[in-house]
């Protein structure tokens, strides 16, 4: 086992534990935490060069991949794999892959390249100008990543800003709406009827009355009235889970990614200093050597602290 993780999974002895009053203050401070926004997370505490070589060695070239691999704690072994696929399906060795490359090693069955509308703004994911027509490795890591790291209501937001105009409403009756519908028909063949059934009520917006918009929170409700409408684009995030890392990897890395902002903000309170583990993850964490959500969690949150400090000082 790591010392580092060895440190976080020992359990205090008598004279490190705190009296009651003060494991009260503790608690009532991470539950006022709770609330904190993921959006709150640094995007990247360093994106100079040095930093990037120090961590990934030479697999990444831009700063943006750089701090979104650090922010996802990922590390060069997970980069390293994500190359190798890169390279597989770069037959030409010319450090990039085609688009049609590219949807091949997110999704296999070509599912995504069916809607022009999402195919664009997956592609804007890594910035990739509308007239490419390759892409190098750190924009594939860039959109895949992203992509694959969304929690749900990140995925749902995703979807509905995409397809919303720019007044941040989805126009019932807009053209862009109708590609939506058109995308969950392309993607979900085998759910037309429930699809149909979703987007009539869409078109007829019973949320809202005689609206002629819907808000993103009146969205929500539709997917959660209508999930295997909708399963389509839950299937794609998975298909892209699956021809990464894996689904259970990016599952953790969204559990650990939820767990992040109250560390964070806990380590800011208390001059880096971690909350105290429940004792139920202490003891996963040392059956598991440390391999689990929890303990990367706080590994991940007091590196992201020290480098901030160190950038402050």
């Amino acid at each position: 086992m790591k010392p580092r993780v060895r440190a976080l999974l020992s359990w205090p002895t008598d004279r490190q534990r705190r009296s009651r009053a003060a494991t009260r203050i503790a608690v009532g401070a991470a539950k006022d935490l709770d609330d904190i926004s993921a959006n709150d997370l640094p995007l990247s505490p360093s994106t100079d060069t040095a930093t990037a070589t120090s961590i990934y060695g030479r697999l990444l070239e831009t700063p943006e991949a750089t701090a979104l691999c650090k922010r996802l704690g990922l590390t060069r072994g997970d980069v390293r794999d994500l190359r190798r696929k890169f390279d597989d399906e770069d037959g030409t060795h010319s450090d990039s892959v085609t688009l049609r490359g590219l949807f091949h090693l997110l999704n296999n069955n070509f599912q995504l390249e069916k809607s022009h509308v999402l195919t664009q703004a997956l592609l804007d994911l890594a910035a990739v100008p509308p007239l490419a027509s390759r892409v190098s490795f750190d924009q594939y890591l860039l959109i895949a990543c992203t992509f694959a790291a969304f929690t749900e209501p990140q995925l749902w937001r995703f979807f509905y800003d995409v397809y919303s105009t720019g007044d941040g409403e989805m126009e019932l009756q807009s053209a862009r709406a109708g590609r939506f519908e058109a995308t969950l028909k392309a993607v979900g063949g085998s759910y037309a009827h429930n699809i149909q059934v979703a987007t009539r009520r869409l078109a007829a917006s019973q949320l809202e009355g005689k609206a002629t918009s819907l808000r993103f929170v009146d969205f929500e409700e539709l997917v959660r009235r209508h999930p295997v409408a909708f399963y389509p684009l839950v299937q794609l995030q998975r298909n892209v889970r699956g021809c990464t890392l894996g689904e259970s990897f990016w599952e953790g890395k969204v559990q650990e990614q939820e767990l992040l902002p109250p560390l964070l903000a806990y380590l800011r309170l208390h001059r880096g200093k971690l909350p105290r583990m429940r004792l139920k993850d202490w003891a996963m964490g040392r059956v598991f050597s440390g391999n689990t959500s929890v303990v990367r969690a706080r590994l991940l949150a007091l590196r992201l602290f020290n480098e901030d400090e160190d950038v402050a000082g």
